[in-house]
C-alpha cells in the first residue's frame, strides 16, 4: 500500500535507522521511530499510522507485546512484530494480541514488503467486515420486526430488541440456547406447533411462513404473531443457519375485528344506512334499508336517492349535494317512498366524506312514524294541559265564584272555538231549579244568544258523560241552534250544576275528555269557593267574637310577634291595635321580664301601659295550631282587680242632724227588691241611710259625679257600671265582669260593721249578660249577705222581666214596699212620700 504511514518501534538506534531507511526506499512514510513501549502508545495515538512495526523486546518497563496490545485496544492499528527470538513462550504471548505478522531478524526487503502489504490488506478487509457487521447489527436491531438467527443446531446466535421484548429473553441470556426453549408456538386451539426454523434447517426451504399463530412469552403471555423463516447460506450456497422474522399482530387483529364488527354493526343497524356516490347512486345499503323500503339489496344498488325520496328529484340532486357539502354533517327530516308506494317520514343524518379523491355521502335514515304520532298525541295532550292550566290559573286568581265561572267559560269558548255558553248552579242541595251564574258569547262569531235566568234542575244524569238537549230549555231564542251540549258539573258524586254550550255539535273524544276534565275542576272549584266562603264567614265571626270579647286577648306567631290585639286589650293597655301588631309581645312588659309562652300555662306578669303605668295581670297562654302544625299562641289577660274586686273602705257620711233618725229600718242579712216600676226614690232612700251613720256602697249605672252633687255624698264609695274607658278618679266595673262585682261587694261586707249596698242598674247587667247570669250573681250574693251585718237594696224595673222570673227573684229577696209599710205601722220613722 503505497504512501502508507508506518510507526517503527525499535530500541536499537542503528537497527531502527536501517528499518526506517528501507521502508522509505519501499515507498512508505515513516513519520517517527521510538524506542520505548510507552512512547509507542503515545505516538500511535498522535500520528494514527496505518501500521506499527514493533520489536518485542524493548527497553523500559513495557515490552513490545504489552505496547501492541494497548495500541490495538485503544486505536485498532495493526501490528507486525520484529524479533530475533522465536521461543514458544514469546510466541504464545504475542499471539494473544492477534498481530498481523512476524518478521524475524535479520530480514530481507522483499520479506518486509510482503509482510507489510499482507498486514495492511488484512486489516483493511477486517475493518470492512466489522463495519458491515456493525451496520447489519444496527439494521437488525432497528428494524420493526423481531429477528432471531440460529446456527445449524438451532442454537440462537442473535436477537434484536423487538425479539427480546416479545419473547421476554435478553440476547445475553438466550445466546447459544436452543430456539425451542425460547420461541414456543401454539395454535388457537392450544396445540404446540413446530418452529419454522426447524423446517428450514431440515428442508433448506427458502421461506416458510406461519400466520395467526400464538407465541408463548417467557412470562406466560400469549401474543398473536405472524412469522417467517429463511436459511442463511455461505458463499458456496451451503446452509449455515436460519433467520426467523416475526411480528406482533395483536393490534392488527384488533383492528381487523373492529372493522369486521363495524361492518357487522352497520349491516345490522336498526337505522337504514345508505352510502351514496356524488352522482346520487347507492353503492352500499344495509339490511334495515332493504326492510324499510321493501327492496332487495341488489335492487337498491341499482337505484339513486331520487328513486326513494319524496323531496329530491334527479334534477335537484346536484343542488342538494352542494347543500350537503356546505353543512358537512346535517340532520333533517324528509320522506321516503316504499316499493309499494307508501310514504313515511324519516329523520336523515348525512356526512360528506372524501376517499381516494372522490366524495361520498354516508346517510342514516330513521323511520320516525311512531315519533310523529307521539308528537301529535303530545300536541293534543299539551292542548289539553293548556286548557286545564288556563282553567286552574283562572280559578286561582279569581276572588269570587261569579268571576271565576265567567273567566273559565271564556277560556273554554276560545280554546274549543264554541260560539257561546252558560253555567247554571244549584243554590242548595234540595233546590229544584238551577240559576244562571255565568253566560258568555263570542261576539266575533256574529251570534247574539240570550240564556234563561232559571232552568229546571236535572235529575238523573251520568256524571262521566256529556248529553244533548233542546236549545229552548236554556235559550230564549234558538237562532237556528236546535240543540245544546250539556256538561254536568259534579263534586263528590253530586251534580252541583251544568255547563251548556251552543251550538250543540258532535264532539270528538279529545274534546269530550277536555270538557269533562274542566267540569270536574269546576265542580271542585265551586265547592272550594263555597267552603271558603263558609270558612271565611266563620273565621270573621270568630275574629269578631275574639275582638269583642270582654277578656283582653292577643295572638302571636311562633316567634312571639303580635298578630292580633282585641278591643279589651286595647282598653286595658291603652294601645291601638296597629301600634302593637308586628311587635314582640315582650315589648309590652317592663324591661327584664318576659312571657313564658307555652301550652296551657297561667301565671302573673306585670304589663306596661302606653302611659308608662304598670299593672299586674293574670296571663294565660295556649298554643295555636294550623293544619296540625304549631303556628303561634293565644294570650288571655285578666286584670287582678277584676278577679279580686275593687278595694273600697266602708265609711259614713253622718251629716244628718243628731235629733233626726232614718226614715227606714233595714234588717241586716237581707236583700230587698226595690221595684222601680212603682217608685223612683231609691237613691233618696240610700242617701238617707248613709247620712244616719250607715256605711254605704253605691253601685250604679248613673254618673257618680252627678250623684255626689245631687245627694251630697262626699265620702260614700260609688262604683260606676260602665263598659267604656274608665274616667280618671272614678271606680269602674264593667257590666259583664260579674266576678269583680261580686268580689268587690264581698270585700265591703267583710269590712263593714253596719253596711248598706245599693245595686242600681240591674237591667243593664242583665242585658249585658243574661237573666241566668244575674240570677247566679244574686245566689252568690245572698249566700254571703245572710252571714254579714250588711243589707242590699236590689233595684230593678220589673217590667224588664216576666212574671216567672220575678217570682224566682222574690224567692231570694224581700219586697221593699212591704218592709216600708211595716216600718210605718211600727212608727219607727216617718215614711217617705212615694211618687
Amino acid at each position: 500500500m503505497v504512501n502508507a504511514r508506518l510507526l517503527v518501534v525499535e530500541d536499537e538506534s542503528i537497527v531502527a535507522k536501517d528499518i526506517q531507511h528501507r521502508l522509505r526506499n519501499l515507498g512508505y512514510e515513516v513519520p517517527a521511530v521510538v524506542a520505548y513501549g510507552e512512547k509507542a502508545i503515545e505516538k500511535a495515538g498522535e500520528l494514527q499510522p496505518d501500521l506499527v512495526l514493533m520489536d518485542i523486546f524493548l527497553k523500559g518497563e513495557m515490552d513490545g507485546i504489552q505496547a501492541a496490545e494497548e495500541i490495538k485496544r485503544q486505536y485498532d492499528i495493526p501490528v507486525i512484530f520484529l524479533t530475533a527470538f522465536a521461543d514458544p513462550n514469546t510466541l504464545q504471548r504475542a499471539k494473544i494480541t492477534e498481530p498481523f505478522g512476524y518478521i524475524l531478524k535479520p530480514f530481507e526487503e522483499r520479506e518486509l514488503l510482503t509482510a507489510i502489504e499482507m498486514a495492511l490488506y488484512k486489516h483493511k478487509m477486517e475493518r470492512r467486515l466489522k463495519e458491515s457487521e456493525r451496520w447489519l447489527s444496527v439494521t437488525l436491531k432497528s428494524i420493526g420486526d423481531a429477528i432471531i438467527t440460529t446456527d445449524m443446531a438451532g442454537k440462537i446466535t442473535f436477537m434484536n430488541h423487538v425479539a427480546e421484548n416479545l419473547t421476554g429473553w435478553k440476547q445475553e441470556e438466550a445466546h447459544r440456547r436452543d430456539l425451542f426453549g425460547i420461541f414456543n408456538l401454539i395454535d388457537e386451539a392450544g396445540r404446540t406447533l413446530e418452529s419454522p426454523v426447524s423446517r428450514v434447517i431440515k428442508e433448506g426451504a427458502a421461506v416458510i411462513q406461519q400466520n395467526d399463530v400464538i407465541l408463548i412469552a417467557r412470562n406466560g403471555n400469549e401474543i398473536a404473531i405472524d412469522s417467517s423463516a429463511a436459511p442463511i447460506r455461505d458463499d458456496k450456497n451451503n446452509t449455515i443457519g436460519a433467520v426467523l422474522v416475526f411480528r406482533d399482530i395483536t393490534e392488527r387483529k384488533q383492528t381487523e375485528e373492529a372493522l369486521q364488527f363495524t361492518q357487522f354493526s352497520v349491516d345490522h343497524a336498526a337505522d337504514a344506512a345508505f352510502w351514496v356516490r356524488d352522482d346520487g347512486h347507492f353503492f352500499y345499503v344495509n339490511e334495515a334499508a332493504c326492510q324499510s323500503l321493501g327492496y332487495r339489496r341488489d335492487e337498491l344498488l341499482r337505484m339513486s336517492i331520487a328513486d326513494i325520496s319524496e323531496d329530491i328529484t334527479e334534477q335537484e340532486w346536484p343542488d342538494h349535494m352542494n347543500r350537503l357539502k356546505e353543512h358537512g354533517r346535517w340532520t333533517f327530516e324528509s320522506k321516503h317512498r316504499k316499493k309499494d308506494g307508501k310514504v313515511f317520514p324519516v329523520e336523515v343524518t348525512t356526512n360528506v366524506l372524501k376517499f381516494n379523491g372522490r366524495e361520498y355521502i354516508c346517510t342514516f335514515a330513521r323511520d320516525i312514524t311512531e315519533r310523529k304520532q307521539a308528537e301529535q298525541t303530545l300536541m293534543e295532550n299539551n292542548r289539553h294541559l293548556e286548557i286545564i292550566s288556563s282553567i286552574t290559573s283562572t280559578i286561582n286568581k279569581s276572588d269570587n265564584t261569579r268571576d271565576m265561572l265567567d273567566h273559565v267559560l271564556r277560556d273554554i269558548l276560545n280554546l274549543l272555538e264554541i260560539d257561546s255558553g252558560a253555567i247554571y248552579l244549584f243554590d242548595s242541595e234540595d233546590a229544584s231549579e238551577m240559576k244562571l251564574r255565568a253566560a258568555v258569547t263570542r261576539l266575533e262569531r256574529g251570534r247574539v244568544v240570550r240564556y234563561k235566568q232559571t232552568v229546571p234542575g236535572i235529575t238523573i244524569v251520568d256524571q262521566g258523560s256529556i248529553f244533548y238537549s233542546d236549545s229552548t230549555q236554556y235559550l230564549y231564542e234558538s237562532d237556528g241552534a236546535s240543540a245544546v251540549t250539556n256538561v254536568p258539573i259534579s263534586v263528590k258524586d253530586k251534580v252541583v250544576g251544568i255547563m251548556t254550550l251552543s251550538p250543540g255539535r258532535s264532539l270528538d273524544a279529545s274534546d269530550t275528555r277536555e270538557l269533562l276534565s274542566i267540569s270536574s275542576q269546576l265542580g271542585i272549584a265551586v265547592d272550594n269557593h263555597r267552603l271558603f266562603k263558609k270558612i271565611q264567614d266563620t273565621s270573621n265571626y270568630l275574629a269578631s267574637i275574639i275582638n269583642e270579647s270582654p277578656d283582653p286577648m292577643l295572638t302571636t306567631d311562633a316567634s312571639g310577634l303580635i298578630v292580633s290585639f282585641n278591643r279589651s286589650a286595647s282598653r286595658l293597655l291603652s294601645y291601638a291595635q296597629d301600634e302593637v301588631v308586628g311587635r314582640p309581645v315582650n315589648s309590652l312588659l317592663p324591661p327584664g321580664t318576659t312571657l313564658d309562652l307555652g301550652d296551657s300555662k297561667s301565671y302573673v306578669r306585670e304589663f306596661k301601659c302606653k302611659d308608662g303605668s304598670v299593672i299586674k295581670l293574670t296571663t294565660s297562654t295556649a298554643r295555636l295550631y294550623k293544619d296540625g302544625i304549631k303556628s303561634g299562641f293565644i294570650i288571655t289577660l285578666k286584670d287582678l282587680s277584676e278577679i279580686s274586686g275593687l278595694r273600697v273602705v266602708p265609711v259614713t257620711e253622718n251629716t244628718a242632724a243628731p235629733e233626726t233618725s232614718s226614715a227606714y229600718r233595714f234588717d241586716p242579712g237581707v236583700i230587698y227588691l226595690f221595684d222601680k216600676k212603682k217608685r223612683q226614690d231609691h237613691m233618696e232612700v240610700f242617701a238617707d241611710q248613709v247620712k244616719h251613720n250607715i256605711q254605704g256602697l253605691c253601685i250604679t249605672r248613673q254618673n257618680p259625679k252627678k250623684i255626689r252633687e245631687k245627694y251630697g255624698l262626699e265620702k260614700t264609695p260609688i262604683i260606676w257600671l260602665n263598659s267604656g274607658e274608665g274616667v280618671a278618679g272614678e271606680s269602674v266595673i264593667k257590666p259583664d265582669n260579674m266576678t269583680s262585682l261580686g268580689a268587690t261587694i264581698y270585700k265591703f261586707m267583710s269590712e263593714a260593721k253596719d253596711g248598706l249596698i245599693l245595686l242600681d242598674g240591674m237591667e243593664y247587667l242583665m242585658m249585658r249578660s243574661s237573666y241566668e247570669t244575674l240570677l247566679k250573681f244574686i245566689h252568690y250574693l245572698n249566700d254571703r249577705i245572710m252571714m254579714s251585718n250588711s243589707r242590699v237594696v236590689f233595684c230593678i224595673d220589673t217590667r224588664t222581666i216576666d212574671e216567672r222570673q220575678l217570682h224566682i227573684l222574690m224567692s231570694e229577696m224581700m219586697d221593699f214596699d212591704k218592709v216600708a209599710v211595716a216600718n210605718d205601722s211600727m212608727q219607727i220613722a216617718p215614711k217617705l212620700k212615694v211618687e
